[in-house]
């Protein structure tokens, strides 16, 4: 009688590496971190009645929940790309990572001007006060913009050969994941809300930033261009607007 050799893949193993489950294997990590970047304020309200105020009047103590998501979830999605760099997969997808810079002068003028700008308008910002509270809305949009980045643009593409396929997924999974994010905001509220409009809404506005940013990775091109504008337009300049 012939046994299966302990090298090779089992039944459930076997399954996940074809069809559909071996997509959704590739994608498992992405669905973890995104928890991890949108769900650890709401539990925080849900369940420890955590303050449902804006951002700049979150107290300190409170705040420290507030930003743990979106950093945890950075940190944990470089983790991985470290550990994908050391096994050797900056061959195939991790270009996708470090974003190629556009040759010539207008197109490096315009990184240092995009890189450049969104610490101008910070500097600008803590001057006019109240500096504790800039602080507070800068840092977390700051972090939310790199996480949805290392998440969405960098972690995605690593499941697959083509880099191309996997940032055009990862355009999509953002959408999703601003989506996400604001069901995650509505359910917790106390003032609820329809969740449906709520995902279609933040899935509109997630895809319209995703598609700016996959535009600002084409030209001027460069890695941090696309996180720096996100957290320049969409924290510095709107996260302010009426206050």
């Amino acid at each position: 009688m012939n046994h299966p050799s302990p090298s090779e893949p089992g039944i459930f193993g076997r399954a996940l590496q074809g069809g559909s489950l071996q997509f959704l294997r590739k994608i498992y990590r992405w669905f973890n971190l995104s928890v991890i970047q949108h769900a650890i304020w709401p539990v925080l309200v849900a369940v420890f009645a955590a303050p449902q105020v804006s951002v700049a009047d979150t107290p300190w103590d409170w705040y420290l929940g507030r930003v743990a998501g979106p950093l945890l979830a950075f940190v944990l999605a470089l983790g991985y790309i470290r550990r994908a760099v050391g096994r050797g997969i900056e061959t195939t997808s991790l270009p996708s990572v470090h974003v190629p810079e556009t040759p010539g002068r207008v197109a490096q003028q315009a990184r240092y001007l995009l890189l450049g700008l969104p610490v101008m308008v910070l500097i600008v910002r803590a001057i006019a006060g109240p500096i504790d509270e800039v602080l507070r809305v800068a840092l977390l949009g700051l972090c939310t913009a790199t996480a949805y980045h290392a998440i969405n643009f960098w972690i995605v593409p690593l499941g697959f050969p083509d880099g191309y396929r996997g940032v055009d997924l990862g355009t999509i999974l953002f959408a999703v994941s601003w989506g996400l994010g604001d069901v995650l905001r509505v359910g917790a509220s106390s003032e609820g809300g329809n969740l449906l409009i709520a995902f279609l809404a933040g899935f509109t506005a997630g895809l319209l930033v995703a598609l700016a940013c996959r535009g600002l990775r084409r030209w001027p091109g460069g890695t941090w261009t696309a996180p720096m504008t996100q957290w320049l337009v969409i924290t510095l300049i709107l996260g302010f607007v009426g206050q």
